[in-house]
């Protein structure tokens, strides 16, 4: 047997393969007498698992993220592989910090040159920021070209859950996928709002008005298509008796005149709670919230949490705005330092690596997903058998939900293909200047969130009926 690796073991006698409470269990040793069967499958060898890595062509984080992949090789039973990342020149990569996050014609680029890099599995589009998420156009050509998509690292797949499992075994993510992000949203505005005051809205006279809805959407153009879940959405709000009707955010060349017009509708209509999907622009003039304050408009913002920095970026808005913005988003709670998060502290014992790196937690997440199958798979490492042994697998989660860490419960029941399934709930605390926001070490958030219950977490089952938000004197 070749030498074993060094496990971890928590307080409650779990026993994961790293300390990261997400982590695996533990395999130290593996009887290599027999080999691992060489290349058993495309991208794999006795020696290498190919995965690529879209990046960009001017701004790339890698090889800084090389640490990460140092970090896994050596405290993962890999049986005699390793991880090797294949950067590939990727189209949506130069153009995330544009502004142009979801194109489909640049996914269908990049998915060209990801299948000819002959990989085992790829990333999605985390390099150099963390903001696109993969669309139908790019997952449908992995399943195609029969490679591992890991997606959702920090942006929430912009896919359904069910549409990633009719691509089994190939899509995978870390967090779960919008229409089950807006599902939970359905679910804990159903549970602890309907029928209720409108008690968040900053606005004394709206605090005492019975809730009225809309859902505020950018345009499907901006977004790269329709919105999955929303119909599903709409129908469990209808289901306790709240009409919810869409509103696209105006995206003409007279920006600020049509937003000051949809806004002020909205005001006049007597809308007292707008269900948010935060998508850029806070703080500039006829963004979304800035326009509300404009007009002396200040309702609840019901926050679509999809992913956090662009969620905490809204304390960019006015604070008169943000302070009566809450929601719910899959992350895991955030340290108020990035050093104490687990990427800093894999990346640290595996030499050293940039904390400031605003992909690193993503890429990390993404990392871990994928260490996590090719160490159940054993040594005949397939994408059916990565798949099969990921929905066998029960994974320790020790203390998950609690402290310290409140860290998301992981696993991959049934046939799951996302490793989280619960949520955090918060409400944006604006003690925490919007300008810092932007300058985050390792687009760390932490001091932007209030976590309901310092951080608890819940699923579609079990949302408390309860009002969360706002508790006194809690806060992280």
């Amino acid at each position: 047997l070749p030498p074993g690796l060094q496990c971890y073991k928590w307080p409650d006698g779990s026993i994961t393969q790293t300390f990261d409470p997400q982590s695996p269990p533990c395999i130290s040793r593996w009887d290599d007498s027999k080999g691992n069967g060489g290349a058993t499958a495309p991208g794999v060898t006795g020696t290498t698992i190919n995965v690529a890595l879209p990046v960009s062509s001017a701004t790339a984080s890698w090889p800084g993220l090389k640490p990460i992949v140092d970090f896994f090789n050596a405290h993962f039973q890999f049986y005699g592989r390793k991880i090797n990342i294949v950067p590939v020149p990727s189209q949506q990569a130069d153009n995330i910090t544009t502004g142009k996050w979801n194109n489909p014609q640049f996914q269908r680029a990049d998915a060209a040159q990801i299948a000819a890099a002959k990989v085992f599995a790829t990333t999605d589009f985390v390099d150099p920021i963390p903001e696109s998420a993969t669309l139908p156009v790019f997952l449908d050509a992995m399943v195609k070209h029969k490679i591992i998509a890991l997606n959702g690292g920090d942006v929430t797949p912009y896919t359904s859950k069910q549409a990633m499992i009719s691509g089994a075994p190939y899509l995978w993510s870390y967090y779960p996928t919008v229409d089950e992000l807006m599902r939970n949203v359905a679910t804990m505005t159903c549970r602890q709002m309907a029928g209720g005051k409108a008690i968040h809205s900053p606005d004394p006279k709206l605090k005492n008005t019975p809730r009225k809805y809309v859902i505020w959407l950018p345009a499907d153009t901006l977004l790269g298509g329709p919105l999955p879940g929303l119909s599903t959405m709409q129908s469990i709000l209808k289901g306790c008796g709240i009409d919810a009707p869409v509103v696209h955010q105006p995206t003409g060349r007279l920006y600020s005149t049509e937003m000051v017009g949809a806004m002020s509708r909205l005001k006049n209509d007597g809308v007292t709670t707008v269900i948010f999907y935060p998508y850029g622009g806070n703080g500039t003039p006829g963004a979304p919230l800035t326009t509300a304050r404009q007009i002396g408009y200040r309702p609840e913002w019901d926050v679509i949490g999809w992913e956090n920095y662009n969620t905490a970026y809204m304390l960019n808005d006015p604070p008169a705005e943000t302070a009566g913005a809450f929601g719910i988003g899959a992350w895991n709670k955030q340290p108020l330092q990035a050093a104490l998060e687990p990427w800093a502290q894999a990346g640290m014992s595996a030499g050293g690596i940039d904390t400031t790196l605003p992909d690193a937690r993503a890429f990390y997440q993404e990392m871990m997903l994928l260490a996590s199958g090719i160490q159940m798979a054993g040594p005949d490492l397939t994408p059916e058998t990565f798949a099969d042994a990921l929905h066998k697998t029960t994974f320790p989660n020790p203390g998950a939900g609690g402290p310290p860490f409140y860290q998301a419960s992981v696993g991959f029941p049934g046939d799951d293909p996302f490793m989280v399934s619960d949520y955090t709930a918060f409400w944006l605390d604006n003690r925490y200047p919007g300008s810092s926001v932007g300058k985050s070490v390792g687009a760390n958030e932490g001091n932007a969130f209030c976590e309901a219950g310092r951080g608890r977490r819940w699923s579609e089952g079990t949302w408390p009926t309860q009002d969360i938000f706002y508790e006194p004197g809690i806060c992280r």
